[in-house]
């Protein structure tokens, strides 16, 4: 029986920008790059093996989604991307500030443009082009209506960030972020950073923004 022993594969191991979170039960594999400010949800598999797999800055991918690839089409996630949980991502383009539904499928060398909506559960066909600012539906997808969301898909994505500032954090050797408690509330880090520990403090003005976005109130 053969077991993984590590991340590589042919020496490429994932890169994960410093300020990115990456929660427990993930599984990166080889040339996987998240950038700042993403985050990866507990349960994601990605698999940058035949070729890469990109996140940009102030994406997430949540939980119990898989990102692959294929020998001719990297997986490329743009800035501010909301990729909903259960969802497969396989060897597409997904272009910036795109929301993809729950459990919804993105097939070999499919590109979505920005500004779209992918419903849940829809199925993108192989090579399918899928144009900016459209609500995608249904098995086969089909683009039903042109739309302007993009504040809400971009408010989605900082929520995200918020949330992922909200669990405590702690550094390990890939100076990556992961989940070590259940409190997210932010509470921990204002202590924190009374009590002195300002590497792991939320900056104070971050709070009123991501509360607003949150649809929560300052107390």
């Amino acid at each position: 029986m053969y077991t993984l022993s590590n991340q590589q594969f042919k020496g490429k191991v994932p890169q994960i920008d410093p300020n990115a979170f990456v929660a427990p039960s993930v599984f990166l594999s080889g040339d996987v790059r998240i950038g700042k400010y993403s985050s990866i949800w507990p349960g994601v598999v990605a698999r940058g093996d035949v070729n890469y797999i990109s996140v940009g800055e102030c994406s997430n991918v949540q939980d119990l989604c898989c990102l692959h690839v294929a020998d001719n089409n990297p997986c490329i996630i743009g800035d501010y991307v909301t990729i909903g949980h259960s969802a497969c991502i396989h060897g597409c383009e997904i272009e910036d500030h795109v929301l993809i539904g729950m459990h919804s499928t993105i097939l070999t060398g499919a590109k979505i443009g920005r500004g779209s909506i992918i419903a849940a559960g829809a199925l993108v066909l192989q090579n399918q082009v899928i144009p900016p600012n459209s609500l995608v539906v249904g098995v086969p997808a089909k683009v039903i209506k042109t739309i302007n969301k993009m504040d809400n898909i971009h408010a989605q994505a900082l929520k995200y960030i918020w949330c992922k500032t909200g669990y405590r954090w702690r550094t390990l050797s890939q100076r990556t972020y992961c989940l070590t408690g259940s409190d997210w509330t932010g509470s921990r880090f204002i202590n924190d950073k009374k009590d002195g520990n300002a590497e792991n403090a939320l900056p104070s003005f971050c709070f009123p923004l991501f509360y607003r976005l949150c649809g929560r109130q300052m107390i």
